[in-house]
This record gives C-alpha cells, structure tokens and sequence, in this order.
C-alpha cells in the first residue's frame, strides 16, 4: 500500500503525541513507529525528515482529516500502530486511553483487538509479576523489579531450583494463549532448567501439556512474557492481566495448577 507523505505525518504527529503522554518517548515507542514507516515506503533519513517538517505544520483538525481519507485496510494499519505505541510500555494510562478513543472516533479507526484486554489503567499497575508451577502443580507468584537477563535470569532460576534456564516459546497450545490474551508486541512464554542435572524431580503435566509435542517434561517452571522484537523476558506488569493469565493458563491445562489467590502477592513464596 502507498500513502503520502502528508498522510504519515499525520500519522507522525499523533504516534507523537501518544507517546509523550506518559512522559518521554521510549526507545519502544520509536521502534514501533519506525517499523510501521517502513511497511508502507523505503525509509531513509532523508524521508523521515521530511516527514518530521510535515508534521510541524500539521494541526490536530488537519492531521485528523488526513487519517480519515484512508481506506479501511490503511485505517486498520493506524489504528494497531496508535494502540502498539501507547501500550510500547506494557501499560496503557488514562490520558492515552482518552486520546487513542478520540483518536478512533474522529478518524473511523476500526478496534484491532477488544478493548478490555488492552486498555489497562496505571493503577493497576505492578511490580512485574510470574507465575511459577511447580512439578506437584502448586502455582505462586514472584516478583522482580529486575530488568536486565544477566541478574533477572538468575533470580527466575533460583525460583526453579536450576542453575540455569531455557525458554519455551511458540509451541501450538502458548501461541493459542497468547493470541487469546492480545499480548501486544509480546508473546506467552514458559522456562525450565536447562540442564536435566538441575531438575527438580517430578513430571510437570501443565508444562508437559503446553509443550505440545508428546515429551514429558521434568521440574518446576515459570510463565512469564517475552517481546516480539527483541526476545526480552518481562514480567506481567498489570495484576489484571497476570490474574488473567493465570485463569487462561490453567484452563489450558484442564484446571491442574493450583493458584495462587487472585490479589497482589508478595513474591517471596518459593517453588518446592
């Protein structure tokens, strides 16, 4: 599809906007619209600074008025790209709510995925969260404020009782859960140990079940996200979406985890 370059300053001037509701713009946010430039014209610097000017001169009536002369498939397009820059962050707050609904009014942007999985308020908001199950089906959450994999990876370990993990990813039965929670830009994910030497003992039916092939597999395991783009492992960063998470996990596996309350947990509980 080709647009022009006034129609992807609009769509430059309120992706903008959106992501300084919160605050500065994120390296996230700018990926996300950068990736969405390049799925309609061959991006340079030349071609993006050109479209940064356009935007200059662009009012909210007129940036509006040129989302709005898009046809459907364009206005699908703009209104996941509006709904990935404001969630870039794993949280969606008031104010980008209230502007990405203005936003989806004004200019006939069609819902790209239901609204009460997406639109998460700041309050709601959580130390990142995990789920840990272990071999006797007993689930806990965990919580770590740790970002970066070579202390996260760590502590994600030392809840399964391994020296090390590996990371199960896009089996049939995780990518039917991700696509039932809209996990935007980020995908449902499981970790074992990654050397049997370090499993616990036991078989792990809800990890067996959720790996999908046949194999047994041994130890405790932990749930949580990891992103599209980068493969980076983050916590559940909404208690709605970890408890619902955790409700779509277990009927997957035909109720054999026993959970945790549905409430803010402390995270200091351990796997046995």
């Amino acid at each position: 599809m080709t647009v022009s370059l006034d129609i992807l300053a609009a769509v430059y001037y309120f992706s903008k906007m959106l992501a300084h509701m919160d605050g500065e713009i994120e390296d996230e946010e700018i990926q996300v619209l950068f990736d969405f430039f390049t799925t309609f014209r061959e991006m340079d610097n030349a071609v993006l600074r050109k479209i940064s000017e356009l935007a200059e001169d662009l009012d909210d009536d007129k940036a509006m008025a040129l989302i709005d002369s898009l046809d459907d498939d364009g206005k699908k397009q703009v209104g996941e790209l509006f709904l990935n820059v404001i969630s870039a962050d794993g949280l969606i707050d008031s104010k980008e709510e209230a502007l990405f609904n203005l936003l989806k009014e004004t200019c006939n942007l069609p819902a790209s995925v239901d609204d009460s999985h997406a639109i998460r308020e700041a309050d709601d908001a959580i130390v990142p969260a995990f789920l840990v199950v272990n071999y006797n089906g007993v689930g806990t959450m965990q919580q770590s404020e740790h970002e970066d994999w070579s202390t996260l990876g760590d502590e994600l370990a030392s809840w399964i009782r391994a020296k090390r993990v590996e990371v199960v990813r896009f089996t049939s039965p995780l990518n039917a859960l991700s696509e039932k929670l809209n996990l935007l830009g980020r995908h449902l994910v499981f970790m074992i140990a990654r050397s049997h030497e370090d499993m616990t003992v036991g078989d792990n039916m809800p990890a067996t079940i959720l790996y999908g092939a046949g194999v047994p597999l041994y130890g405790n395991i932990v749930f949580a996200l990891e992103t599209d783009e980068d493969y980076e492992i983050e916590g559940f960063r909404t208690l709605g979406l970890f408890n619902e998470a955790m409700r779509a996990i277990n009927e997957a596996v035909d109720g054999l985890i026993q959970l945790p309350d549905v409430v803010l947990g402390t995270g200091e509980e351990d796997a046995e």
